[in-house]
């Protein structure tokens, strides 16, 4: 068992057999670090386009997200895996059309064409989604290593290994900046943060649900999340920061989905403990009835 610092979770440690190779030579990613290498070239090729709707040009684009970490070598790489999977993480059905799109986001985001002392604001806002998933990633592939090396070592080793890279300071973030990975990246961050799990693991989930809406995935909401989803779909800001989440993420859901329509959904799921589908890109609501097949 693993307990992770102070706050009282403990975790299940089983020691596994590594990672074959693939065809390259190289190991495959697994889990959690193959879908935050993709959500991160997604994000990274989305940012790009802002960037340089905003900045004029690729170069100051790159520039930018090079200042993220890794250099002008690391961007590319990042965009060539955000082409790869561009239709299958959005709505987009070509880099042309995300082309189209970046100067109308801006201008629904930003207003008006900022004047010189904004420009960073917009740079940051524009970057933040790469910023925090690449601090996931991070911790990501150190937990994918120490568990690696832990599967060869005694059990105190092991754990005292997996502390280390559950707990390491330089991948730390509040648990409201984990909800904006959980928004972005489509993970329950609880899985790389699990201190934050016990208190906000059902937030995450429906973080994850309103994010798959906003980048235009199809999305589904099963009856263990009806409870949250009613509490975020009444959210008002009262004091509280789990109070100011649910109410940014009711503010991301109706972008989408009329509250009135949502809230209809919910009652028609409910009667029958089916599951809130909302469709690709055209985001239509329907809902699923549970199946009656016999095996």
């Amino acid at each position: 068992m693993l307990q992770t610092g102070n706050n009282g979770i403990v975790m299940a440690f089983v020691k596994e057999m590594p990672p074959k190779k693939d065809f390259a030579g190289r190991y495959e990613q697994s889990g959690v670090v193959q879908q935050l290498n993709i959500a991160l070239g997604v994000q990274t090729l989305l940012a790009y386009h802002c960037l340089t709707a905003l900045l004029g040009s690729g170069a100051k684009a790159k520039e930018e997200l090079g200042k993220i970490g890794g250099g002008s070598d690391t961007v590319d790489y990042r965009l060539n895996i955000g082409r790869k999977h561009l239709m299958s993480r959005t709505a987009f059905e070509s880099e042309d059309e995300l082309k189209l799109w970046a100067p109308l986001k801006l201008q629904m985001d930003h207003g008006t064409p900022p004047c010189a002392a904004e420009f960073t604001k917009m740079i940051e806002a524009e970057t933040e989604a790469v910023r925090l998933i690449s601090r996931a990633y991070d911790r990501a592939q150190r937990v994918a290593a120490a568990h690696k090396a832990a599967a060869d070592m005694g059990a105190a080793d092991a754990a005292a290994r997996l502390e280390l890279d559950y707990t390491h300071s330089s991948t730390d973030v509040s648990w409201t900046e984990a909800c904006q990975i959980a928004i972005s990246a489509d993970i329950n961050p609880a899985e790389l943060w699990m201190e934050y799990g016990a208190s906000y693991g059902k937030t995450f989930e429906i973080a994850r649900f309103i994010g798959r809406i906003n980048a235009g995935l199809e999305a589904k909401l099963g009856p263990e999340l009806f409870g949250i989803a009613r509490q975020v779909l009444v959210a008002h800001p009262c004091g509280t920061e789990l109070s100011r989440v649910w109410t940014r993420l009711r503010e991301l859901l109706i972008l989408a989905i009329s509250a009135d329509q949502f809230e209809q959904g919910l009652c028609s799921a409910e009667a029958v403990a089916g599951t809130i589908r909302i469709a690709r890109a055209t985001r239509e609501l329907s809902v699923m009835r549970p199946s009656t097949a016999v095996p």
